[in-house]
């Protein structure tokens, strides 16, 4: 992973599941260099900064609360996901 976390850390919420991607939506313009909100099968949940989507995988950065950490997961393991753009 050769992109760099964002700068800024992501908004200061937790959407709700009102735009959902399935996996078909899953494509590269969709979600790389964008917010994205994750819902996981196992009920986790996190805001994301997505720099790649290969095959059943994506990737990128992960906020943990305080800084970007890098993450990778198996799509078949996302719930949903919510792209996040700001409004001005």
């Amino acid at each position: 992973m050769n992109s760099p976390p964002p700068i800024n850390p992501p908004p200061n919420f937790s959407p709700t599941k009102t735009q959902i991607l399935n996996k078909t939506q899953l494509s590269v313009n969709n979600i790389i260099n964008k917010y994205a909100y994750i819902w996981l099968k196992d009920r986790a949940q996190f805001w994301t900064w997505i720099t790649f989507a290969v095959g059943e995988r994506i990737g990128g950065w992960r906020w943990n609360g305080f800084i970007w950490d890098n993450f990778e997961i198996d799509i078949p393991k996302v719930d949903s996901i919510v792209i996040y753009t700001y409004s001005k």
